[in-house]
Formats: C-alpha cells, sequence, structure tokens
C-alpha cells in the first residue's frame, strides 16, 4: 500500500494598519505607496477615486465581437472619497482626458491605442459629498457605447477620465482623481459544445464496422442574439493544416464526400442563444470501410447570415476528430452472446500455461486459490492443447463479488495458432466488459481459431489483484 504524506504549510501575514476613517462603500483597490507623495503631508483634504485593480485606478472593459452582436461588459459605477469629512455640500465632476495616455504608457511601458472619444460615454459626470461625509452619496457611471462597439477592432485601448471640478471643499488628488479604462476587444463564434471538438471511434467488427461518426446538436451562442442568424456548416479541409499545427498533431483529412450533411443550416432567433433546430451529419456505414487511418479529422466551418442581411464568412468551427482500429471484442456483451459454449473444468485442467500456475486454481470455484499477478498490468499465455474457435472469456478477481470496481480494469486479448503469429483482438476496457456478478466478461463478435491465448489483464487495485476463476468459451 502506498502512503502519501499531507503537509500543511502555514502562511502568516502581516498587515500594515493605516489610521483611515472606515466608510462603507465596495472598493476594487484602495490607496497605496503610489499615493505617499500625494496624500502623506499634504494639508489639502485630498478628494479621490478608490477602484479599479490591486494600488491603480484601472478598470478592465471586455467588447466581444460575435456573430449575433456586439457585446461588451463595462458598466461603471464608482463613488468619489475623501480624507476628512467635509464642512459643507461638495460637488465633484469628472470629464474624459485622454492626454493621460500617453503619460500612461510612458510609465507603463505601454503602448495602448487611445480609445475614441465616442465610444464612451460618463452618464453622471457629477456627484456629490455631503456635509460632514467620507464618500459621495451617489457615482460617477460610464459606459461603453453600444453602436461603436463594431468600430472597435484593435486588441486593446486605452481611455481617462479625471476629476476636472470641485465646488465646495476639497481638493482632486493628482495620482488618484483619475480614472483608467482599459478596453480589450476579442471574438466570440458560434459553437456547438464548449471545445467545439466532437470525439469518436470506428471500429472494423467481423459483422461489420461499429460506431457512429458526425454531429447531431444545435448550435449555441454566449449571448442572448441581438439579431437572428442562420448558421451553416460544410466540409472545410483547408483548416486541418493549422490545426495540426497549433495542437502538436498529425490528422490526416478524411476521404472526400465520406461525410452526409443531412441539416446543414440551423437558425438561431433574435433574443435567443441556442438554434431550435440541430446541425445533423454522418458517416453511412457504407463509407467506413474507406477509413483505414488510426485516425482522422473533419473540420466543419460553420458560416452566418444575419436576418439584416449582412454574412459572417468566420462564424465558427466544429471538428470531427475519430479514431479507427480493428476490433473483435463486442463491447457491453454478456455470455448469452458467445458464439460458442463455456469449456468443461475438466478439459481446462488438461491445459498449460507459460508459468508456474495449476488451472485447478481457478477452476476449482473457490474464492481462495487464485493465480497471483506479479505486475499490473500481468500476462499469461495459455495452451488449449489443440485448435479451437475461441469466443470469449469470464474473470472472476479475487475481490469482484465486492462490484466490478474491484476488478479488472482492461483486458487485451491476443489469439494464435502457433504460438508465433497472433492475431490482436483488442483491448476489452472497463466500460467494455459485461458484469455478471462475479464475473467480468470479453465477448467476441464472432469465433477466432486459436490454440493460444494471450491476456494481458490490468487491475483497477493491484493491492486487490489476483484471478480467482477463469471461465474459456471455445468449441
Amino acid at each position: 500500500m502506498k502512503r502519501r504524506k499531507h503537509f500543511m504549510k502555514k502562511n502568516i501575514f502581516r498587515f500594515l494598519a493605516y489610521s483611515f476613517v472606515a466608510v462603507a462603500a465596495l472598493t476594487l483597490g484602495s490607496c497605496g505607496d503610489d499615493d505617499k507623495y500625494d496624500v502623506e503631508g499634504n494639508p489639502d483634504n485630498l478628494i479621490y477615486f478608490k477602484a479599479g485593480e490591486v494600488n491603480s485606478n484601472v478598470f478592465t472593459a471586455d467588447v466581444r465581437h460575435t456573430p449575433v452582436g456586439d457585446y461588451s461588459n463595462l458598466n461603471i459605477k464608482i463613488p468619489v472619497f475623501v480624507q476628512r469629512s467635509v464642512s459643507n455640500n461638495t460637488m465633484v465632476t469628472v470629464a474624459l482626458d485622454n492626454t493621460l495616455v500617453e503619460g500612461y504608457n510612458k510609465q507603463n511601458g505601454t503602448d495602448y491605442p487611445v480609445l475614441p472619444d465616442n465610444a464612451i460615454e460618463i452618464l453622471k459626470t457629477t456627484v456629490t459629498l455631503g456635509t460632514d461625509a467620507y464618500t459621495s452619496t451617489d457615482s460617477i457611471e460610464a459606459r461603453l457605447v453600444e453602436a461603436q462597439l463594431p468600430s472597435l477592432t484593435e486588441p486593446e485601448y486605452l481611455t481617462a477620465f479625471r476629476i476636472v471640478d470641485v465646488n465646495g471643499s476639497g481638493t482632486a488628488s493628482i495620482e488618484r482623481g483619475v480614472i483608467y479604462v482599459k478596453v480589450q476587444t476579442g471574438t466570440d463564434y458560434i459553437h456547438v459544445n464548449s471545445t467545439d471538438e466532437i470525439k469518436s471511434m470506428i471500429a472494423h467488427t467481423p459483422i461489420g464496422p461499429i460506431g457512429n461518426v458526425g454531429i447531431d446538436l444545435p448550435a449555441y451562442v454566449n449571448q442572448a442574439a441581438k439579431v437572428g442568424v442562420t448558421a451553416t456548416i460544410a466540409v472545410d479541409n483547408s483548416l486541418v493544416l493549422a490545426y495540426n499545427a497549433e495542437h502538436g498533431t498529425n490528422y490526416p483529412e478524411a476521404p472526400s464526400g465520406v461525410l452526409n450533411i443531412e441539416n446543414a443550416s440551423v437558425t438561431i432567433a433574435a433574443g435567443e442563444t441556442t438554434s431550435s433546430t440541430n446541425f445533423k451529419a454522418s458517416i453511412p456505414d457504407d463509407k467506413k470501410a474507406q477509413l483505414t487511418n488510426p485516425q482522422y479529422i473533419i473540420p466543419l466551418r460553420i458560416t452566418a447570415k444575419r436576418t439584416d442581411g449582412t454574412t459572417v464568412d468566420k462564424a465558427g468551427v466544429v471538428y470531427l476528430i475519430f479514431t479507427t482500429e480493428e476490433k473483435l471484442i463486442n463491447s457491453g456483451a454478456g455470455t448469452s452472446q458467445m458464439k460458442a459454449a463455456q469449456v468443461s473444468t475438466s478439459v481446462m485442467r488438461t491445459w498449460s500455461v507459460d508459468t508456474n500456475e495449476s488451472f485447478n486454481s481457478v477452476t476449482d470455484n473457490r474464492q481462495g486459490s487464485y493465480w497471483d499477478p506479479p505486475t499490473n498490468p500481468s500476462t499469461w499465455v495459455i495452451d488449449m492443447m489443440e485448435v479451437k474457435n475461441f469466443a470469449g472469456l469470464s474473470v472472476r478477481s479475487y475481490y469482484s463479488n465486492y462490484g466490478a470496481i474491484y476488478g479488472l480494469s482492461d483486458a487485451k486479448i491476443e489469439l494464435s495458432e502457433d504460438g508465433s503469429n497472433w492475431i490482436n483482438c483488442g483491448t476489452a476496457t472497463y466500460n467494455d466488459m459485461a458484469y455478471e456478478n462475479p464475473y467480468q466478461i470479453v465477448t467476441l463478435y464472432g469465433t477466432v481459431p486459436a490454440r493460444y491465448i494471450k491476456m494481458t489483464l490490468s487491475w483497477n487495485y493491484f493491492n486487490y489483484a489476483a484471478l480467482s476463476e477463469l471461465r474459456v468459451y471455445a468449441e
């Protein structure tokens, strides 16, 4: 058994207390060391903002350009503060001052372009500090102008407004009398799931290909649509190279025409976030035989047309990613679906195994006798002494009567007629194996001629690993 040691780290924090009078206000930042020359020892009663990121008066706004409209999360509502209570009602007024952007860039080593003046609107420019108050009773309010959002195409912008007038008691702080707004822009797309990837598998079996590749999902957007859109999917293999380069993969294109698109277009109505119908596309069974590479990718480019007639060429992408494999294991099938009968105990006891194990231990229907695996996984090669048509096997692990989770995690089966040339039947995962208490079942789709069975078994918990009973189905 492995023991885990838990260590506790004790962090000791020291706080420096400053004797400012407490005010009841929601604060995103505070006056810090940058204010010392502006505040400490200054005879004026300074009026300032207490907002933004830590130790700065910077608000960050996000603008998203989407196929269904342009959105912003900026909605500033901030009060003003004063060091000492004012003796009379004081009116504090702010205004845009983008001359401050150049100084900000120099001081911080940045190169933000100035946000156009018409892109931000100060809804409330003047607030009131009441008599004996330390904070204003109302707030400065600002927002980005919705009509100007589409024109904001630079990755980032910066704008500033400052206190320009104090009518009453107090003086505007030089450092903290300014608010900066940093606007970051980006693009959001039409999606079908959280990753815009749909992963699946095709198994080539003796009874034909098994597994579904395709899409049967609605389209959705992260914000309610400002305008309705009709979104359309189409295969675009020009995206394969870029995907592989970005993700460090080497997926080949699927053969042309292998995907059947049954419903290429869906509509997201204005005010909605999800389409009322689904994209539908799939690979028909008669085309799956063409898919012989281990893996493929099919990019589906999404284009969109708004109800106002405008077109969005790059509205999103969905990637269908799938693997293929030759697989003889019938996932989830139990003993009733075996294509051969169970071999008798007496016959199994005439077989041999490539270890010093005895078949009596795994054919006596006793939990207490078992084959002890030296490693996890462990491999046994069984010689059935003659060629039989092998159909599958059942395994009882030592503790599996408490549930399959205390048994095998997976089982790889290989078969051979001569002990040299092997057929890989595949690996049955935990979910592939049927559970007939207390046995886990590995069933093939058909039968395979074999004399030798190579079992590579892995356990969910090696501390509970032991092969208590084995049943083989062959004739």
